[in-house]
Formats: structure tokens, C-alpha cells, sequence
């Protein structure tokens, strides 16, 4: 019997949606077909841990189902092109208009690696996770994600700010710092001739984490490791993916 296709997504799109699609419903038509994969997206704020919890829920799927199960995880920072993490690095957030841009690339990416998937499992006769970790700090990134694939189940690892920013001090050889102070943003404005009272970030607002206003699993980013990837584990059972 064929058994299911399931992706779990860590990350931060608009386009024709691939889940819950038209082009996939000859997979969820008949109990020995294939099922469009499952999306999960683990996000949050930079420095909670997504991406090492989504690694731990990959490892414990493949291993207790290592005959049945594809797992697939997908740190959409890996995409993020060279000059985005050179603004990070100086202090510098993407425009909205970059955001979108960045938005498709990351849908394009998902979407690819969810039909090579599928199309594996499919020969396989497996069943399949894909891990997707981001942060997805701004509501736009959200917004445009949720358009292209709808059917996703969103976990938000919880942490506050004054954590997020300690482990992000804590890590090495990562593109993104954390936010600049008000003053620092000054000076990279003055650097790069930009007038701060001309751009929506004069308040460094876009760096702020905001507000989840969809239905949503949280994480206590505080707890073990360990446990939110079973969680995580046992979110993808609950949604009759594994």
C-alpha cells in the first residue's frame, strides 16, 4: 500500500499554492495514492533553537521509522543570498520590497524539494517529513508562505527576547547578530547615504518579532531540546503524517 509524503519546514511568499492544490489532488484521491506531503514550519525568533529542533524531530522520525519514513529538513537561512546576510551583518534589514523578493525564492525552494520528495517516497513506497525552520519574523513573510502552501501547521518555538538575544551571542560563524540599537542604525544609514526619516525602519521596528495572528502550536523554547523535538514528532502524528 502506498503510504504518505510528509514535509516538516523550519524557517520566513506569493504564488499558486502547491498544497491543498488541484495539481495534487490525483494524490489524495483513493486510499492507495500518495498524499500531497505535510508542511510543518517550525519558526520563531532568531537564537530559539528551531533549526537544532527540527534536526533532533528529523533524526527521531528516520530512526524509529527508518524503513517506511523519507525525512527531509530545511533551514531556509541556507537560502538567504549573500548580500541579505551582509546587510544582516552590518546592522542593515531587507525592505519590504526585498522581503518579497527573498519570499519567492524561499517558496520556489520549498516547493522543488516537496515534488523531488514526493516523487522519491512515491517510488519508494515510503512515507516522507520535511522539516522546515525560519524564523519569520515579519507578518509580509508569513502572509506570503501561508498563500503558497495553506495547508502547513505552524509551530512557534517560544523564547523571549532578552534568551533569543543571549544564545545569538552564544553561536558562532552565523550571518545575523541580532537587532542594532537605534544609534547603530543611525550610523549605517549616514554610511550608506540613507536618510532614516524617509524609510519605514527609522524605529527599527522590522526587527521586532510580531505577533502571531493564525492558528498555531507553541513551544516552550526553554524546555530540552529533546522534548520539543518529540513534540514536534508527535504534532506530525496527530496530523495522521507519520
Amino acid at each position: 500500500m502506498w503510504q504518505r509524503t510528509i514535509f516538516i519546514l523550519t524557517t520566513t511568499m506569493t504564488t499558486t499554492s502547491l498544497l491543498c492544490s488541484p495539481v495534487s489532488a490525483a494524490w489524495t484521491s483513493g486510499p492507495s495514492s500518495l498524499k500531497t506531503p505535510l508542511v510543518v514550519v517550525l519558526f520563531g525568533r532568531p537564537g530559539s533553537g528551531k533549526t537544532t529542533i527540527a534536526e533532533q524531530a528529523r533524526e527521531q522520525i528516520q530512526e524509529q521509522n527508518r524503513f517506511s519514513r523519507l525525512v527531509v529538513g530545511l533551514d531556509l537561512d541556507d537560502c538567504i543570498p549573500q548580500w541579505m546576510r551582509d546587510n544582516f551583518a552590518n546592522g542593515i534589514y531587507p525592505t519590504l520590497k526585498e522581503r518579497q523578493e527573498v519570499a519567492k525564492i524561499f517558496c520556489d525552494y520549498v516547493e522543488d524539494q516537496c515534488r523531488q520528495l514526493e516523487e522519491e517516497a512515491k517510488n519508494m513506497q515510503k512515507q516522507g517529513a520535511v522539516l522546515v525552520s525560519f524564523s519569520f519574523v515579519n507578518t509580509d513573510l508569513r502572509d506570503i508562505f501561508r498563500e503558497k502552501f495553506p495547508c502547513a501547521v505552524w509551530v512557534l518555538v517560544d523564547t523571549s527576547e532578552e534568551e533569543a538575544n543571549k544564545r545569538i551571542r552564544q553561536r558562532k560563524g552565523h550571518f545575523y547578530s541580532g537587532k542594532p540599537s537605534t544609534n547603530d542604525a543611525i550610523k549605517v544609514a549616514a554610511t550608506v547615504g540613507s536618510n532614516l526619516q524617509e524609510t519605514d525602519e527609522k524605529d527599527n521596528t522590522e526587527w521586532n518579532f510580531a505577533p502571531v495572528d493564525f492558528p498555531h502550536t507553541i513551544l516552550d523554547g526553554n524546555q530540552p531540546i529533546a522534548t520539543n523535538a518529540k513534540i514536534v514528532c508527535e504534532i506530525a502524528l496527530q496530523q495522521g503524517a507519520v
